[in-house]
C-alpha cells in the first residue's frame, strides 16, 4: 500500500511539474535520507575536531591581549551525565584563560530527574537525580581547579535570575554562554581570543550543531550568515555560541526575567544594538544537545519561549522609538513578521520597461490592477523600440488609465558598433571612480536595462521607485506596502521580493555573490522547499543583493548612488546597483511577504550564445575588473561552510 501510494503521488508530481522536479525531489530525498545525512555529518565532525599537534599549537599560543572568559552556566537539575560532559567540555579547552561560573538553582532533596523521557530513551529514562550529590561533586571540582566557581542558590528564581547569578561571579572581561547540557568545541575558547584580538571584537557568535547522545550523532548543522541584524528581528538565528565583553554588557544590563523563555534573544538584540564590533567566526563551535525536554528536540517543551521571544523583539523595537507590530510568522511559532507603520502613503512609481510582448505586459498590468491593495501609485511604462502594431494599439488602450503613462526611450546605435566598455579606475583610496573619458562615452545597446530604467526614473514623480519586469505577475496584495515598509527606513537601500517560477519553483530568494563560477547568482533558484535553509525563505532577511525583476528604493537613493551603470545593460547591473548601496552602509532586504511570479527573460531570451554570450563574458569582465576583491571575499550573508557550486550543500573540507 505504501509504494502505491508513493507511485500515486509521483505520478501526480510528475503530471504538475515535469519530470526534472521528480528527479529533483528523489535526489533532495536521498540527500537527506538519514542514513546518508549521518554519514556525511560524522565525517564532517571529524575534520573540524583538533588534532594532537593542533590542540599543543594553541595552547602554546601567546597571545598579546590579556583575555579571560568567564563561562556562564545556569543549573536545574541537571542530569549527571550531561553535567560532567558540560565541564569536561571546557575543562579541555586548548585556551587555558577561562573561568567556569556554575549557579545552582536545582531542588533540594533526592527527587527523580524532572526531565520528561520518551518510553523509549534508554540513554536516559530511570536515571536518578541528587541534587546534594550534584552539589558535592560540583563544589569539590571548585576545590581542586580554582578556574571553577560555584554558588547554590538558596531559590530557583528562572532562566534570567539564575544566568545572572552566574554573572556576578564572573572575574573575566568576555563573557561566554553555555547551556548546562551542552557542549563546547575545544578550541571554542582560542578561536573566540584569536577573533578578540585581530580584529577587537566585542561581541561574537559561532557556527553550532545539534546533536543526540554523542557528538558523534549530529542530527543538524547551523551554518550562519555574517551579522544580518534584520534576520535578528525576525529569530534568534544567533542563539549559540554567543560571547561578548563585560564592558558591552555594563552598558546594556544582563538578563530580563520578563523575557524567560526568549532571554537570550533579548539580551543579544540589547547587545548587538549597542556593540562597537561584531564579528562571526564561521566554524562550529558548541554543540547543543537534543533530548526530550530540549527545545533543540522540541518546541512545545517550552511555549512559553514563542511569546516571550515576540516580546522581546517587540520590545527591542519600542525602545529604538520604530512603529511596529510583531507578530509570529504562519510557518513557524519562532520566526516573527514585523509589520511597520508606513508614513504619510508616500508615491510609488512603478517604472517597467517593455519591446512588443503584450501579453506579457498586459498580464503584469492587470494583475497590479486587480490585485494591489496600495492606492498611491503610478505606472511608467518605457517603450523601448516596439515594432508590432498591436503594441502600440495596446499602449494607447492603458494611456486612458489615471495612473498609468508610456514614455518612448529612443536608442542609437547597437551592441554590434558599441565601443568596448571599460570598468571604473581604482582610485589611491580604494573608491572607483569614472575618467572623463568613461563619462562622456555613451554606451548605447538595444536592449539596455540600465539605462531604460534609468530615463524612467527622470520621467517619474513618486517619492518611492518600484523596478518591475514586464514579465511578472502579482501574488500578494499588499506586495506594494510589505516592501514599501523596509524602503522607508533610512538604514536601507533596495528591497527585493520572493519571486516564483509558473511550476511554483522558487526564482528568487536573494542574489549571494560567488556561487556557481559567476559574478552573483540566486542560492534559492529552481528550489521546490519555500521555506529554504534554515527556514530562511519565510523571514525578512539582509543579502547582498535583490534582483531588478522587481526591486523598490527610495529615490534620494537610487540619486545619491547615480542609478544604474548603463555600462551593464542586462545582466548584472542589480548587482552593481546594490554593491553600490552597499558601499554606502545601506542594508539590501529581501521580504517573502511580498510575492510574484516572475517569467524569467520570456522578453528578452537567455544569454547562451551568439552575441547575447559576448555580451555577457564583457559585463563578467567590467564586474571582476571593478568588484573582484568583493567577490572574492564571499558573500556575508552565505556561510563559507557552504560550497559555491552546490548551494546549501557541505563544501569538501581537506582534513577528513
Amino acid at each position: 500500500m505504501k509504494l502505491l501510494s508513493y507511485l500515486k503521488l509521483t505520478v501526480q508530481y510528475y503530471r504538475d511539474y515535469g519530470m526534472g522536479a521528480v528527479v529533483k525531489k528523489y535526489k533532495n530525498k536521498l540527500r537527506n535520507s538519514s542514513i546518508f545525512r549521518k554519514r556525511l555529518y560524522r565525517t564532517y565532525v571529524k575534520s573540524i575536531l583538533p588534532t594532537e599537534e593542533e590542540r599543543k599549537e594553541q595552547s602554546s599560543h601567546v597571545f598579546s591581549k590579556d583575555i579571560c572568559f568567564s563561562v556562564l552556566v545556569p543549573l536545574y537539575n541537571t542530569p549527571k551525565e550531561y553535567l560532567l560532559a558540560m565541564i569536561e567540555s571546557v575543562e579541555k579547552q586548548t585556551y587555558g584563560k577561562w573561568q567556569l561560573c556554575l549557579a545552582d538553582a536545582s531542588d533540594s532533596g533526592s527527587k527523580e530527574c524532572r526531565t520528561p523521557l520518551k518510553q523509549n530513551d534508554s540513554a536516559v529514562r530511570g536515571r536518578d537525580f541528587d541534587s546534594h550529590q550534584i552539589r558535592r561533586f560540583c563544589e569539590e571540582k571548585a576545590k581542586v581547579n580554582p578556574r571553577i566557581s560555584y554558588q547554590k542558590l538558596e531559590t530557583n528564581g528562572g532562566i534570567s535570575a539564575n544566568t545572572n547569578a552566574a554573572l556576578a561571579m564572573a572575574t573575566g572581561n568576555y563573557m561566554v554562554l553555555l547551556d548546562h547540557d551542552d557542549l563546547l568545541h575545544e578550541s571554542a575558547l582560542y578561536e573566540l581570543a584569536c577573533a578578540i584580538e585581530k580584529q577587537d571584537a566585542d561581541f561574537l557568535y559561532t557556527d553550532e550543531a545539534v546533536f543526540q547522545n554523542s557528538i558523534e550523532n549530529i542530527v543538524l548543522f547551523h551554518f550562519k550568515p555574517d551579522f544580518a541584524p534584520d534576520n535578528l528581528l525576525s529569530n534568534n538565528y544567533i542563539t549559540h555560541l554567543s560571547c561578548f565583553a563585560k564592558s558591552l554588557l555594563a552598558q546594556t544590563g544582563g538578563f530580563r526575567k520578563e523575557f524567560d523563555g526568549s532571554q537570550d534573544h533579548d539580551l543579544i538584540l540589547r547587545l548587538t544594538g549597542a556593540a562597537r564590533h561584531i564579528v562571526h567566526i564561521p566554524k562550529v563551535l558548541y554543540f547543543w544537545r537534543s533530548h526530550p525536554a530540549s527545545v533543540a528536540s522540541d518546541l512545545s517543551a517550552k511555549t512559553y519561549a514563542i511569546e516571550a521571544g515576540r516580546a522581546a523583539v517587540q520590545d527591542y523595537l519600542d525602545t529604538k522609538g520604530e512603529r511596529a507590530r510583531v507578530e509570529s510568522s504562519t510557518d513557524f511559532p519562532t520566526i516573527y513578521r514585523i509589520r511597520y507603520e508606513i508614513f504619510d502613503s508616500p508615491k510609488v512609481s512603478i517604472v517597467i520597461p517593455n519591446k512588443d510582448h503584450v501579453k506579457d505586459l498586459s498580464l503584469c498590468l492587470e494583475s497590479i490592477e486587480k490585485k494591489t491593495s496600495y492606492g498611491n501609485y503610478e505606472i511608467l511604462v518605457v517603450e523601448n523600440n516596439s515594432t508590432q502594431e498591436e503594441t502600440w494599439n495596446y499602449y494607447e488602450t492603458i494611456k486612458k488609465c489615471q495612473n498609468v503613462s508610456v514614455v518612448t526611450f529612443e536608442s542609437s546605435g547597437s551592441e554590434a558598433n558599441s565601443k568596448q566598455k571599460k570598468a571604473p579606475k581604482q582610485s589611491e583610496s580604494g573608491n572607483f571612480v569614472k575618467s572623463q573619458e568613461q563619462v562622456q562615452e555613451k554606451l548605447t545597446y538595444t536592449f539596455n536595462y540600465s539605462a531604460l530604467n534609468n530615463f524612467g526614473v527622470s520621467r517619474c514623480s513618486g517619492e518611492y521607485i518600484l523596478f518591475l519586469n514586464n514579465d511578472t505577475e502579482i501574488i500578494s496584495p499588499d506586495w506594494i506596502q510589505e516592501l514599501l515598509m523596509y524602503a522607508q527606513r533610512s538604514d536601507v537601500g533596495a528591497v527585493g521580493a520572493k519571486l516564483f517560477f509558473a511550476n511554483g519553483w522558487i526564482q528568487h530568494g536573494g542574489i549571494f555573490l560567488g556561487l556557481g563560477g559567476v559574478i552573483a547568482a540566486d542560492a534559492y533558484q529552481d528550489e521546490l522547499d519555500v521555506r529554504g535553509y534554515m527556514g530562511r525563505l519565510c523571514y525578512v532577511q539582509d543579502v547582498t543583493a535583490v534582483t531588478g525583476a522587481c526591486m523598490m528604493v527610495k529615490r534620494t537613493v537610487f540619486e545619491q548612488v547615480g542609478g544604474f551603470e548603463e555600462a551593464l545593460p542586462v545582466a548584472y547591473n542589480d548587482v552593481d546597483f546594490c554593491l553600490k548601496l552597499h558601499e554606502c552602509g545601506y542594508l539590501n532586504i529581501m521580504t517573502p511577504q511580498a510575492q510574484l511570479f516572475h517569467y524569467e527573460s520570456k522578453s528578452r531570451g537567455r544569454d547562451e550564445q551568439g552575441s547575447a554570450k559576448a555580451r555577457l563574458e564583457r559585463d563578467v569582465t567590467y564586474m571582476r575588473e571593478k568588484w573582484g576583491g568583493v567577490i572574492e571575499k564571499g558573500d556575508p550573508y552565505y556561510n563559507p561552510n557552504f560550497s559555491r557550486t552546490k548551494v546549501w550543500r557541505l563544501k569538501e573540507r581537506e582534513r577528513i
